[in-house]
């Protein structure tokens, strides 16, 4: 039997390779956990979690259950007076939509907005991030991109790319945390976030 290669199979070829190689390094939630080394509630004691569980009751005013954003600007002591760092951590927590943040919502926030920060701070240990208020926290393109903490760096172009929204360069926590919260909820098993150990 003899082998005759053609140039239309060989472009057939080259163009199924070069398309298997790109949706493998297609990032998707779960590609992004990965590259994060994201873990979810064992990053985690179980008494984090119930702390996270009295921060909620402690806001919760009413004591209805959920939290809304006047019971957050009014009892929260990371956000008295602060009406848009509420409403961010409100909208990012309010997974159903419904305007309020159930006790659910809020621990899952806590989870994954807790370890989120936890990873940015060793993407660039050489910051020193005590330092510097939280909402003031910003990364080069750079530090993030060419970090030891990443072992595959087209993944990290990547993430880094979805994750500067105003295109800087410059990638600012909240920026960061838009993204990383909705990749965790999608990318990361429901057991490793919903707050249940």
């Amino acid at each position: 039997m003899k082998l005759t290669i053609t140039f239309a199979s060989t472009l057939f070829l080259t163009s199924a390779i070069l398309s298997a190689s790109t949706k493998a390094a297609e990032l998707t939630p779960f590609t992004a956990m990965k590259a994060f080394d994201a873990k979810g509630e064992k990053e985690f004691t179980a008494q984090k979690i119930a702390s996270f569980k009295r921060s909620f009751e402690s806001v919760d005013g009413n004591k209805n259950g959920f939290l809304t954003e006047k019971e957050y600007i009014s009892n929260s002591p990371h956000f008295r007076g602060h009406k848009a760092g509420a409403r961010g951590f409100l909208f990012a927590s309010d997974n159903d939509g419904d305007g309020r943040v159930s006790k659910a919502e809020y621990v899952m926030n806590r989870i994954v907005t807790d370890e989120a920060k936890e990873i940015y701070t060793r993407i660039d240990p050489n910051t020193d991030w005590k330092s510097i208020p939280v909402f003031q926290w910003k990364m080069k393109r750079i530090a993030f991109e060419q970090s030891a903490y990443f072992s595959n760096r087209t993944i990290a172009t990547q993430i880094f790319a979805r994750m500067d929204a105003n295109k800087d360069g410059v990638l600012h926590l909240p920026e960061y945390l838009r993204v990383y919260g909705p990749w965790a909820r999608a990318g990361l098993p429901k057991e490793a976030i919903d707050g249940i150990k």
